[in-house]
C-alpha cells in the first residue's frame, strides 16, 4: 500500500518493492497478488453460492472461510457447538472442494483441472 500511495503522488518514479533492502522481482509480486486475488474470488463466489441455501451471509462466509482455511469451526450456524449437517449434499460437496483447495493450494489443484495440464 505504501508503494501505491507513492506511485499516486509520484507517477513517474520507479519504486521497487523491497524486502530486507533487496528489490523483489516483479514475477514474485505478481504471483503473490494473483494468489490473493484468486483466494478472495473463490471465497466471495463460494460465500454467495452457499448463502443461496437460505443461510445468513455471515454464516455462509464463516463456513467457506472455515473450510477454505482448514481452521475447524466457524461462526454463526457453523459455530463450535454446531455442525455442517444443515447443508444440502451439493453444499457439502462444494465445501469439501474448498477444503481440498485450502489444503492442497489453489493453483496446484486448479491447474489439474485445465486441459493443457493433461496434454503435455
Amino acid at each position: 500500500m505504501k508503494r501505491e500511495f507513492a506511485r499516486i503522488l509520484h507517477p513517474q518514479a520507479a519504486t521497487p518493492i523491497t524486502i530486507d533492502g533487496k528489490a523483489t522481482p516483479p514475477e514474485v509480486v505478481q504471483g503473490v497478488a494473483s494468489f490473493y486475488l484468486l483466494y478472495f474470488a473463490v471465497f466471495a463466489l463460494g460465500s454467495l453460492i452457499i448463502s443461496l441455501e437460505g443461510l445468513d451471509l455471515f454464516s455462509a462466509m464463516s463456513a467457506v472461510a472455515a473450510t477454505l482455511g482448514n481452521i475447524g469451526p466457524g461462526f454463526g450456524a457453523v459455530g463450535p457447538s454446531e455442525t455442517f449437517a444443515l447443508f444440502s449434499p451439493f453444499s457439502k460437496l462444494l465445501l469439501s472442494l474448498f477444503m481440498l483447495l485450502g489444503r492442497l493450494e489453489l493453483f496446484t489443484l486448479l491447474v489439474i483441472f485445465t486441459p493443457g495440464f493433461w496434454r503435455e
